[in-house]
C-alpha cells in the first residue's frame, strides 16, 4: 500500500551532469525541482565533485533550476530522465571587471559538513548575509527568507556559536563579514533530536584598531519601491570591541489570487474567486553590544537588540466570490479587509568562549527575548443573499523567552568528549 500511493509522486529518477563552458565539471552546483506554474519549491540537491546529479521528479508540469555563484542560471524543463549535459555560462553581468580581484568561492566536504569559503570570493560582494546564503549549495531561501536545506527542512543557523532566532539578522550581516558557511546535515548529538541541519556562519575576524564604519542601501522597484538603509559603527582598542547599528526597511508588495472550486453533491456548486491583496511594511532595528577578549582563550560580550514597527503595518485585501447552483447565479459575496500591526521586540544575549585547566574547553551562551504585538483587522463583507455586515477582532499578545546552553569539551584519544545541558522557558500570552 505505500508503495502503491508513493509511486505517482515520484515516478522517475532525473538526471544529468552540470559542466562549465571548458567542459570542465561543476561540483556542489545547486539543482532545484520546481513546481509549474507557481515555481514552488519540491526538492533539491547538489552535483558531486564530478558535477554528476539525480533526484525524483514528477513527470508532470515542473522545471528544474541549475545555479552556481559565477554562472548564469539555467532552467531546463523535466521531461526525460536523462537530461545528459547542462552547460552554465559564466555570469558576465555578475563577474565584470571585480573577477581579477576575487575569485569563485571554494566548497569542500569535512567530516559531515559542506564548508563554502566567502573572503575573498566573489560572495563577499553579493550583498547581505541573504545574498550569500541563497547562493550557498544545498540551501534554498524563498521571497519571505525562509531557508531550506535540501531533503532536511528548516537548520538551526549560528553566527561564531550564537543562536540566531530571527532570520533577520542575516539582513544587518554584510556579505564582505562572513568569512565561511558551514553547512552539517548530519548533526551530532550536541543538537536536539529532531534538529536534522545546523547552519553555521562564522564572520571574518576584526583587524587593526579604533573607529570604524559601514554604510549599506539596497532598493528595488515592482510596482513600488522597497527601500533598506544600514549604519553601522564599531570602535576596537586592544581586545575591546564595542559596536553599534541601525537599519530602516520600507517594503511594498501585491498580489492576485484567482481560485475556482466545482463542488459535486445534491446540486452542482461552482464558486470563483477573485482577490486583490497589498501590504506594506516599515521596520527599524537597532543594536549595540561589546566584545571582550582578555588573554589568548578567553572571549566574552554582550549584545543588546531593539526591534519596532514604528508606522503601522498594513494591508488589504479586496476579495469577490461568485457562486453559482445548478448553472444559475445564487450568490456573489464582496469582501473588502484592512489590516495592521505593529510590535517591538528587545533581545539580549551574552556568551563566554575559553578554555580551562589547558584542556577543558567551554561554551556558553544565554538569551532573553521580550516582545509585544498589537493587530487590528477590520472586514467589510456584502452580499447579495445575506446580510452585510462588519467584522472587526482586534488582538495583543506578548511574550518572554529565556534560553542557556553549556557545552564543554575535553580532548579524548583521537576525538573530542563533549557534555553539556540546553534550557529554555517561554511565557507567551494572547488577548483577542
Amino acid at each position: 500500500m505505500l508503495f502503491i500511493t508513493s509511486y505517482p509522486l515520484y515516478s522517475q529518477t532525473v538526471r544529468g551532469k552540470i559542466v562549465d563552458a571548458d567542459n570542465q565539471p561543476l561540483p556542489y552546483a545547486n539543482v532545484v525541482l520546481l513546481s509549474l506554474p507557481d515555481s514552488a519549491f519540491v526538492t533539491g540537491t547538489v552535483s558531486d565533485e564530478q558535477g554528476v546529479f539525480s533526484l525524483p521528479a514528477h513527470k508532470g508540469d515542473q522545471l528544474l533550476r541549475f545555479s552556481s555563484i559565477g554562472y548564469a542560471t539555467a532552467y531546463k524543463p523535466c521531461e526525460v530522465p536523462d537530461l545528459g549535459i547542462i552547460r552554465l555560462e559564466s555570469d558576465a553581468q555578475l563577474l565584470g571587471e571585480v573577477v581579477v580581484k576575487a575569485e569563485l568561492p571554494v566548497t569542500r566536504v569535512k567530516d559531515n559538513a559542506l564548508i563554502t569559503r566567502v573572503t575573498g570570493s566573489l560572495l563577499s560582494r553579493v550583498g547581505t548575509g541573504s545574498d550569500v546564503i541563497r547562493r550557498i549549495p544545498g540551501l534554498s531561501m524563498d521571497g519571505n527568507k525562509n531557508i531550506e536545506v535540501f531533503g532536511k527542512g528548516t537548520p538551526l543557523i549560528y553566527i561564531n556559536g550564537r543562536k540566531v532566532r530571527d532570520n533577520a539578522e542575516l539582513e544587518q550581516l554584510s556579505s564582505g563579514e562572513i568569512e565561511s558557511v558551514e553547512l552539517i546535515t548530519n548533526p551530532g548529538a550536541e543538537y536536539d533530536a529532531e534538529v536534522k541541519a545546523v547552519l553555521k556562519i562564522k564572520t571574518v575576524k576584526p583587524v587593526g584598531e579604533g573607529l570604524g564604519g559601514y554604510v549599506y542601501a539596497d532598493g528595488g522597484y515592482a510596482e513600488a519601491w522597497n527601500l533598506s538603509e544600514q549604519v553601522k559603527l564599531n570602535y576596537r582598542k586592544g581586545g575591546f570591541d564595542v559596536f553599534g547599528s541601525v537599519m530602516h526597511t520600507d517594503e511594498a508588495n501585491k498580489q492576485h489570487e484567482s481560485l475556482t472550486q466545482t463542488m459535486h453533491g445534491d446540486h452542482l456548486w461552482y464558486l470563483s474567486d477573485e482577490a486583490d491583496i497589498e501590504g506594506r511594511y516599515k521596520g527599524l532595528s537597532a543594536q549595540a553590544g561589546m566584545n571582550l577578549q582578555f588573554g589568548e582563550h578567553h572571549s566574552a560580550g554582550v549584545m543588546y537588540e531593539l526591534k519596532r514597527m514604528p508606522y503601522l503595518t498594513s494591508g488589504t485585501m479586496d476579495q469577490t466570490y461568485d457562486v453559482t447552483r445548478d448553472g444559475e447565479n445564487y450568490d456573489r459575496m464582496n469582501s473588502q479587509m484592512d489590516a495592521y500591526k505593529h510590535a517591538t521586540t528587545h533581545k539580549l544575549n551574552a556568551y563566554y568562549t575559553g578554555k580551562l585547566f589547558d584542556k577543558l574547553s567551554l561554551d556558553f551562551n544565554f538569551d532573553y527575548l521580550y516582545g509585544k504585538n498589537y493587530s487590528k483587522q477590520v472586514s467589510d463583507e456584502n452580499s447579495t443573499t445575506e446580510a452585510d455586515r462588519t467584522v472587526t477582532s482586534i488582538g495583543t499578545a506578548d511574550y518572554h523567552l529565556y534560553a542557556a546552553k553549556l557545552v564543554l569539551a575535553y580532548p579524548l584519544g583521537k576525538g573530542n568528549l563533549r557534555f553539556g545541558a540546553e534550557w529554555n522557558r517561554t511565557n507567551h500570552t494572547i488577548r483577542m
